[in-house]
């Protein structure tokens, strides 16, 4: 697949497959994350992979738990099974000085292209920092290898990608503006 098919291609995955991703095609997202552009050749990210499939699980049980504080939309969710990291095999934790790092954001697209090209789905998800910004959140923090200095931006979910769990788009004309 080339570049272009993949950005074209390219849909948040919210079911995967159980299986595990093969360590050479990890190894391959976190290059292309390294290797993202960033603003003035920064490179001030941090990533964190994550393959410990009870940890993915207890992760999600954290954000269940403190998700209903968001509000009433998202109490509904989790009471509804409403899994954050939609069951993925893996995960990719973004580290930057801030929480909305343009950089982070950036990189976090090169995975998701990359995973694309490689016949691997993903989603990236900002609402793990209900987590990050709970009671827990230092030592989740920690825990998956944020750096000091650092707090976490988003995560991505991985894996293969389970029937029914991409939903399609259409290109709207609304949405481009043309002079």
């Amino acid at each position: 697949m080339d570049a272009i098919e993949a950005l074209l291609t390219r849909r948040s995955v919210r079911a995967y497959e159980p299986r595990p991703i093969e360590p050479d095609k990890l190894d391959t997202l976190l290059e292309c994350a390294v290797k993202a552009p960033s603003a003035n050749n920064q490179q001030d990210w941090h990533f964190t992979l994550i393959t410990d499939s009870a940890l993915l699980r207890e992760f999600e049980d954290e954000f269940s738990a403190q998700a209903p504080a968001a509000g009433d939309e998202w109490k509904a969710r989790v009471e509804s099974g409403y899994r954050v990291l939609h069951g993925a095999p893996a995960a990719i934790l973004i580290s930057a000085p801030t929480a909305r790092d343009i950089n982070a954001g950036i990189a976090a697209e090169n995975i998701c292209i990359a995973a694309q090209a490689m016949g691997l789905g993903s989603c990236i998800i900002g609402l793990v920092r209900i987590v990050f910004g709970g009671p827990n959140g230092d030592a989740w923090a920690h825990r998956l290898g944020c750096p000091e200095g650092m707090v976490p931006a988003l995560m991505i979910s991985i894996g293969y990608p389970a029937p029914g769990g991409v939903r399609e788009r259409t290109l709207k004309s609304e949405l481009i503006t043309r002079i």
